[in-house]
């Protein structure tokens, strides 16, 4: 991502989540059909992934010219796109096709960036509600006591625990949707499925069970703590569809682990630095779009004197 202009990938994303929500619901229900229906939200889609597609194989193109000029002497960026075009098939030697190197990169591009930047949107607008002040200030006090103002590493990341645990609350109450396809004809609970129909699994449904969740729509961290009881049931310990935020079972999200390590480390250096306050005025109805969410940053020196002002 960082060969790539920063404004450019700034105005591909704002276009593509533009389209996104129109084009989705097309495709759910007219499936394939809507690729060829010359519809806008199918248009500036299609488009914008052809934009992404072509200057990625302009970057495939540069990254094989300088291999080819220099040689064993190329200097090796350690990023993705020059470790698909190094790799050999063990068997036969051969080299991956741009069109598989493309759609890795563009997975890692759109996968990875929206499934992080929704979770840390969501995390962002729990903790910086007004209810949530005690929250936001044990998570201050964790990064304080953790990192002693040094950046997250291997060493300190498993000790953020509080800050794991407000993530995963953030997960169970705004959990992403997982499409997937009916490989055969099924029924469920007396509605019938053809094979072939798009199924998106809400996984919003068990999370916000009461039987499993008591008060399901508080916003309370400490029920994700593994040696607390706080609105925790045991069986939600073994059954993965109790809480499935990145899907469940051999098809769950292969990224969810890089994710949730991305947003710890995130946060703890936001909670270092900044205190939040969302924007309360804004109606939430989604954090997945193109103008993003509206939260207040405030430096924590200026923020804490002024809160030190109000306890005197």
């Amino acid at each position: 991502g960082s060969d790539l202009d920063r404004e450019w990938m700034h105005s591909v994303w704002k276009d593509l989540f533009t389209a996104n929500y129109g084009y989705l619901i097309g495709k759910l229900l007219l499936g394939r059909l809507m690729d060829y229906l010359p519809l806008p939200p199918t248009v500036r889609m299609l488009r914008t992934i052809r934009q992404i597609r072509s200057t990625i194989q302009r970057l495939i193109d540069r990254r094989r010219e300088e291999t080819a000029e220099k040689g064993d002497q190329a200097q090796d960026k350690g990023d993705l796109v020059t470790a698909m075009i190094k790799a050999k098939d063990p068997e036969t030697g051969e080299r991956l096709p741009d069109d598989l190197i493309i759609s890795e990169a563009l997975t890692m591009l759109l996968a990875g960036h929206e499934t992080t930047s929704t979770i840390l949107s969501w995390l962002m607008y729990f903790v910086g509600r007004p209810e949530n002040t005690q929250v936001q200030k044990r998570l201050q006090e964790e990064a304080d006591r953790v990192l002693q103002g040094e950046d997250p590493c291997a060493a300190t990341y498993g000790q953020l625990t509080y800050t794991q645990q407000v993530m995963k609350e953030a997960l169970r109450m705004r959990p992403g949707g997982v499409q997937r396809v009916a490989v055969r004809d099924v029924e469920i609970c007396g509605v019938k499925i053809p094979k072939g129909t798009n199924v998106i699994a809400f996984f919003i449904m068990p999370h916000h069970h009461p039987a499993h969740y008591p008060q399901p729509h508080v916003f309370d961290p400490d029920r994700m703590d593994p040696q607390g009881q706080s609105g925790w049931k045991g069986d939600n310990k073994t059954n993965d569809a109790l809480y499935a935020p990145f899907s469940a079972g051999p098809r769950a999200c292969i990224g969810q682990r890089f994710a949730m390590q991305e947003v710890v480390v995130t946060m703890a250096m936001l909670c270092q630095r900044y205190h939040l306050e969302t924007d309360e005025t804004e109606f939430i109805g989604g954090v997945l779009k193109p103008n993003g969410l509206r939260v207040k940053f405030i430096k924590r020196d200026s923020h804490d004197k002024e809160e030190g002002k109000k306890d005197i």
